[in-house]
């Protein structure tokens, strides 16, 4: 069965955004995104790396590159989204 998700549930869960608790983002800082990413996920009107596909606050040129970093590099699909999303099967 595949999953399906909002773009408003998509882009809260990538923002970082502070929940009613106060807690701060969990966005990476730069240097804790592997080396295979571009660097850490930035609103798109901020973005100057190239971010095809997202996972975990890094952005990835290429899609083997975050499926690898999301721990299924054989086995997922990239969600039709902007950016791309890593879904593991």
């Amino acid at each position: 069965m595949s999953k399906f998700y909002s773009v408003a549930s998509i882009v809260f869960a990538l923002a970082g955004c502070a929940t009613a608790g106060g807690t701060e983002s969990t966005t990476p800082e730069q240097g804790e995104c592997p080396a295979t990413s571009t660097g850490p996920l930035t609103p798109m009107d901020e973005r100057t790396i190239p971010c095809a596909v997202a996972h975990d606050g890094c952005c990835f040129a290429e899609s083997t590159a975050a499926c690898a970093f999301a721990g299924c590099p054989n086995d997922c699909d990239i969600l039709r989204t902007d950016p791309g999303q890593v879904e593991c099967r």
